[in-house]
């Protein structure tokens, strides 16, 4: 019992001092308070130990030089290039306060969006249904959508064309491609994919009252449509490009003169780079980017979601500028690795344009994976942090420290497997539905 006594007075010492030699003076106030210690104690414990915190952890990483996942892990973070953009660093102030969500059923949950700007959500299970909820997790509506009869849909939500407009106009793609929606002005469908939708982002359009709606589909077709939800059947084809294989990330955004496109696909990690020419309106493959700084080698491993971190128009819209990154999740088994990729801000290149320089980071992460894997990158509003919900759980991801944990939230059990999330513009709520059947709801609070 005494040995203990001693091993934990030493270890408090340790951090203590460690503490105090750092400046961190606020820090050790409420340590030595919580620990019931004085600096006094720290002091008389440092003159029987004559070691500090930084000698003990060298010496352990140099015992460990053996351990391979280890070694990799340090080499890699020494040779991270400095990142120019704003940088998301995890707030540990931020709380996760559960609501408790009505949701009386078992039934598997497929989508989940909230509806900007009024902060409503949408739920799709996998029994047909939509529940529709109000901007205080009221459930408004257990048929939301019911009229229609679409059946079971993967991507549900709202848009809105301008700022101006002071209505919602909600959408739904059934499984086979189909496109529909509803507004208090019109309702509609459209078949943008001959098969199931795997991805689906919206972009605005230099017209007033206009989007481009970006779309992948199980056909191995990417398709850029134009869209005025105040005109009846006004959904046609601008461009469609035929991917080799299977898209497995999408993200649009502007470059401030036309709509940019970036897409990953399967058993390939160069990212490529679609440019929607506003003369033609027609795409453009403008350059790729080389994910494994390869040239030898095309494939070493997929990605598995892409998120981008940069400056957003009033109707959130994703800018490029000179700051401008994307975060990639890769396949990496058993732990997923984070690519923080620049954006080159000039488009000016072809097809053959390739660039090896623009991974700044290659991060090893604690987040658990399998070959089941699907995580969903999310990204906190002013550089408060990245959340990635896999198949453990929710992650808490800190790219300026690179550093990854698994959040204990209150009412979530370890382990569940994240299958849908989403957090809301402002970055105050989030939702995760699981593969256990059962929805959560948080309220973050900064």
């Amino acid at each position: 019992m005494k040995n203990w006594e001693t091993v934990d007075l030493y270890t408090k010492a340790l951090i203590a001092k460690y503490l105090n030699d750092n400046g961190h003076k606020s820090t050790l106030e409420l340590f030595l308070g919580d620990c019931g210690l004085s600096m006094s104690d720290v002091k008389d414990v440092g003159k029987t130990f004559d070691e500090n915190l930084e000698t003990i952890v060298s010496e352990r990483v140099a015992y460990a030089e053996g351990n391979k996942d280890l070694v990799n892990k340090i080499r890699l973070e020494e040779k991270a290039l400095p990142i120019d953009a704003e940088t998301p660093s995890w707030n540990h102030d931020a709380k996760f306060e559960p609501v408790p969500l009505d949701v009386d059923k078992k039934a598997l949950i497929i989508g989940a969006n909230f509806c900007n700007p009024q902060d409503s959500l949408l739920l799709s299970f996998a029994d047909k249904t939509k529940w529709f909820y109000g901007p205080r997790w009221d459930l408004k509506d257990k048929n939301f959508g019911s009229e229609f009869n679409l059946g079971a849909v993967r991507f549900c939500g709202a848009v809105r064309s301008s700022v101006r407009e002071p209505h919602d106009t909600f959408y739904m793609c059934t499984l086979d491609g189909t496109f529909h929606f509803w507004s208090q002005y019109e309702k509609g469908s459209h078949k943008l994919h001959q098969r199931l939708i795997t991805h689906l982002q919206f972009l605005k359009a230099p017209g007033e009252d206009t989007l481009y709606i970006v779309s992948c589909g199980m056909d191995n077709c990417l398709n850029v449509h134009e869209w005025n939800p105040r005109i009846h059947q006004s959904i046609k084809l601008l461009s469609a490009e035929k991917l080799q294989s299977s898209c497995t990330s999408l993200q649009v955004a502007s470059d401030g003169y036309r709509p940019l496109i970036f897409i990953s696909r399967a058993d390939y990690t160069h990212l490529l780079c679609f440019a929607l020419e506003n003369r033609t309106h027609s795409m453009r493959l403008v350059y790729k980017i080389a994910l494994n700084n390869a040239q030898f080698s095309t494939h070493s491993f997929n990605v598995r979601d892409m998120a981008f971190i940069g400056e957003y128009d009033s109707i959130g819209t994703p800018v490029v500028t000179n700051s401008s990154v994307l975060l990639i999740a890769t396949s990496h088994i058993p732990y997923m690795r984070l690519l923080v990729v620049k954006i080159p801000p000039e488009i000016a290149g072809d097809k053959d344009t390739v660039f090896y320089d623009k991974v700044l980071r290659n991060m090893p992460t604690e987040i658990e994976q399998d070959s089941y894997s699907e995580p969903i990158l999310k990204t906190l509003p002013e550089g408060n942090g990245v959340l990635v919900g896999d198949s453990k759980g929710l992650y808490a991801l800190d790219i300026l420290n690179g550093d990854s944990w698994l959040l204990d939230l209150p009412g979530f059990s370890q382990g569940s497997r994240v299958k849908c999330m989403d957090i809301n513009k402002s970055g105050t709520k989030l939702v995760l539905g699981l593969a256990d059947k059962t929805v959560r709801a948080y309220n973050i609070v900064l």
